[in-house]
């Protein structure tokens, strides 16, 4: 039983105070050093050191890889410096561990500095009583951006700073390291098999009869982008995409490819028509040069050896019987083009070079031969059925690739380093022990400081909620003025113990992230399904690869020859591809924030269960310190898990792709791509939906409250602070919620006017208080009105 006196208790509060003080528990000296250095320190320490040690990292792979970079002998000059040039299978796994290493320390890295951006957010003592004066509140313990208006302005300062800094590392850092695949340059020669014996040749002659054959027209294939394509008579090249090329030879004759035909081993290997087109259909082998030897035109139906071209004014003439035209020239080089490493690839052309609009079969669908040769019997190049080809290779087992960006690694150094000196900084401003300026970081942080100095302008508010005390601040409600309330146990979905706001944010956000997920899935499938020719190609793709069919260049014009022109392609690939990394950990930070409220939530109602020890930053008595800030480790690194998998997966989902192209003399150049991954792709979309699915779960849990809803409102905690008189030591020890027992229904209120106290009477079975104490408590009763 509490004794109760008049003293200066305003708005007709009941006031109790003990019979003895309350005991300051126990605490051995002992633990005077495990108390300097608690739990919530050594996390800002071990925060720090994190940061530092991939400082430390970063900076040690930076000088490594300057100093042990890769140069390959009489090649051309990399966009950036090669790490490793060898083995294609081990370049994948160097690839694969490196994107692995990077993932983890950017979780690593960014988690600790969420760390400190949530307690940089975290107000003082002196900010929440500012607010409060004004009646408004402030969020204690959880991650809410409300605050950065009321925080100090170096603390304001130290959160930007942590805040921008994060955006080059979402948009480069996974791209820092990357690997490059070879392809061979290809100069194509459709010849007659005269021309392997000495019989005249002549490349512009056989581009003056290109230019006539062209619009003629044969049977064959649409050209367009369309799974199934129509078989239709229609023009060989009106567009005059295979224009040849006139320099392809340093003389006219080509007497240089005829010599190494003959007289070298250049073109050391001779395929068939299958082996050819197989061969060619993929950017991957090492086949580089060709000579296409063609005996037959399926245009004329003639012998290749038996055609014969003459002028006659703008028109051409042809004939399949050399007597027919006896002043007719015989050229024995049907066809010369060097094919450009985009058009190799198959991008724009979708491998039209190699079919064109003459064949019957889909030149995309190369398992369809490989399973029946009978499927491309009549193979033909622009109407010359090729009988076999003569092929150089230039062995590219040895040359893939993987490189570093100096200028990316310096960025991501740099940013390193100044997140490490704003959380060093940001110690020193955390580990205020000052009661008025000290952050209150946790729910235990906001209690133990409303307990030991009770906030008066919250006296009158008792059992109200956050929703009821936002609408009385909508409505100018005086908090002074005394607001009884019946308790009654509530039970609550946990989506509706958070803001309306925070709710709309994580649903929209993740919304988009899953529909904008799902739109680029179907997209990429449309697309690659319409240049593969088949659905099934999908699943023919390893997780993470690609080919020639997976890659985009986002309108851009990348010149290889321009170094400008490359790094600009460059850095926009990789902001274009790292973007996605960025909604991702917003994402994460936004269901952080989310799943701690509801640890805050459960937090503070479990304070009605049982009594115990306050959770708080520095702990003294029997106050207990954690690791964590709100959101306890068991949830925390699983979610940490979760996203740092998420973005490795993302990672090999889309990514820069580039293709180093080589001819006889070495490295050409680089092609610049966006890659996209089907099968990783649409793992992260699952896991996407997945994780919304659980989410959902757990947002419709039930709870059940016997405190009022708001347990990260600061008006909220201190309304429940006012505990009997003398009860500043309670926070020392084990404390309870409850309801408090009060003497005879006396109430004595204090006579703002000056004319000293005045005594009333009120029904105590109608009105109680409930409040924080290390004293015995009782739950309150339904129905029954408290202050």
């Amino acid at each position: 039983m509490y004794d109760y006196q008049a003293l200066p208790y305003e708005a007709g509060r009941v006031v109790a105070f003990e019979r003895e003080s309350s005991p300051v528990p126990k605490h051995s000296p002992r633990k005077s050093f495990k108390q300097w250095r608690t739990k919530r320190r050594t996390a800002l320490l071990s925060g720090c050191s994190v940061v530092a040690l991939t400082f430390l990292i970063n900076m040690s792979a930076t000088i490594y890889m300057h100093t042990h970079w890769v140069d390959e002998v009489g090649a051309g000059k990399p966009l950036n410096p090669r790490l490793y040039l060898g083995s294609c299978a081990k370049s994948s796994k160097i690839n694969t561990y490196l994107h692995v290493g990077i993932n983890v320390l950017s979780t690593l890295l960014l988690s600790s500095s969420n760390m400190f951006m949530q307690l940089l957010l975290a107000p003082t003592r002196a900010q929440v009583d500012k607010a409060h004066r004004r009646q408004r509140w402030l969020d204690i313990g959880v991650f809410d951006l409300k605050n950065l208006r009321v925080i100090s302005w170096r603390s304001r300062i130290l959160w930007f700073i942590l805040a921008f800094s994060s955006l080059p590392l979402h948009l480069l850092y996974n791209s820092v390291i990357y690997a490059s695949k070879p392809m061979n340059d290809v100069t194509m020669h459709i010849v007659t098999p005269d021309f392997l014996t000495g019989a005249p040749a002549s490349v512009r002659a056989s581009m003056t009869v290109w230019g006539y054959r062209r619009e003629q027209n044969m049977w064959g294939l649409e050209r367009e982008h369309s799974r199934h394509r129509k078989y239709k008579f229609q023009d060989i090249d009106s567009m005059a995409f295979m224009n040849p090329t006139k320099d392809i030879c340093s003389r006219d004759d080509c007497a240089g490819i005829r010599d190494k035909v003959k007289n070298t081993d250049f073109y050391q290997r001779k395929m068939s028509p299958l082996e050819c087109l197989t061969a060619y259909s993929s950017i991957t082998g090492d086949r580089s040069d060709v000579v296409m030897v063609s005996a037959f035109d399926a245009l004329y139906n003639v012998s290749t050896s038996n055609l014969r071209y003459q002028r006659n004014g703008s028109d051409l003439l042809v004939a399949s019987n050399p007597a027919d035209l006896p002043k007719a020239t015989f050229n024995s080089i049907l066809f010369a083009k060097g094919i450009p490493s985009v058009m190799a690839v198959g991008f724009w052309s979708d491998y039209w070079w190699l079919c064109g609009n003459t064949n019957s079969f889909d030149c995309r669908r190369s398992k369809k031969w490989i399973e029946n040769p009978d499927v491309m019997k009549d193979w033909n190049m622009l109407g010359w059925k090729i009988d076999h080809c003569l092929v150089h290779e230039v062995p590219l087992q040895n040359k893939c690739s993987v490189s570093y960006s100096p200028e990316l690694m310096y960025v991501v150094c740099c940013v390193n380093l100044v997140k490490l000196l704003c959380m060093l900084y940001s110690i020193k401003i955390l580990s205020d022990e000052n009661p008025m300026t000290k952050p209150l970081s946790t729910l235990g942080d906001a209690i133990n400081s409303f307990l030991l100095d009770e906030d008066t302008t919250t006296r009158n508010l008792g059992l109200i909620d956050r929703v009821t005390l936002a609408k009385s601040t909508k409505k100018n409600l005086d908090w002074a003025d005394p607001q009884p309330r019946a308790w009654t146990q509530t039970r609550s979905r946990l989506f509706r113990l958070v803001s309306k706001k925070r709710m709309f944010s994580v649903v929209v956000l993740w919304a988009a992230i899953l529909l904008g997920g799902g739109a680029a899935m179907v997209g990429s499938f449309v697309l690659l399904t319409g240049r593969s020719g088949s659905a099934q190609h999908i699943l023919e793709i390893g997780f993470g690869d690609t080919d020639q069919y997976t890659f985009g260049q986002l309108g851009l014009d990348i010149r290889p020859e321009d170094r400008a022109y490359m790094m600009r392609g460059f850095l926009s690939i990789v902001f274009f591809a790292n973007m996605w990394q960025l909604l991702l950990s917003i994402s994460y930070m936004i269901l952080n924030g989310l799943f701690t409220c509801f640890c805050v939530e459960k937090e503070w109602q479990s304070f009605a269960v049982r009594s115990k020890t306050l959770r708080v930053s520095s702990p003294v008595g029997q106050q207990r310190s954690t690791y964590f800030l709100s959101l306890p480790l068991r949830f925390a690194l699983p979610l940490m898990a979760t996203f740092t998998t998420l973005h490795w997966i993302l990672s090999q989902s889309i990514f820069l792709t580039v293709l180093a192209t080589y001819n006889s003399n070495g490295l050409w150049n680089e092609l610049l791509y966006l890659g996209t991954s089907p099968k990783p792709l649409m793992t992260i979309v699952g896991f996407g939906v997945a994780l919304a699915g659980i989410m959902a779960g757990i947002c419709c849990t039930t709870q059940r409250g016997v405190l009022p809803r708001g347990g990260s409102c600061s008006a909220i905690i201190s309304a429940a602070c006012h505990g009997p008189i003398g009860g500043k030591n309670a926070r020392l020890g084990r404390v309870q919620w409850g309801e408090v027992e009060s003497v005879h229904g006396q109430v004595y209120t204090y006579d703002q006017g000056g004319k000293g106290y005045s005594h009333q009477v009120r029904d105590e079975s109608m009105h109680g208080h409930c409040c924080f104490t290390s004293y015995e408590v009782t739950m309150p009763q339904e129905g029954k009105w408290y202050y």
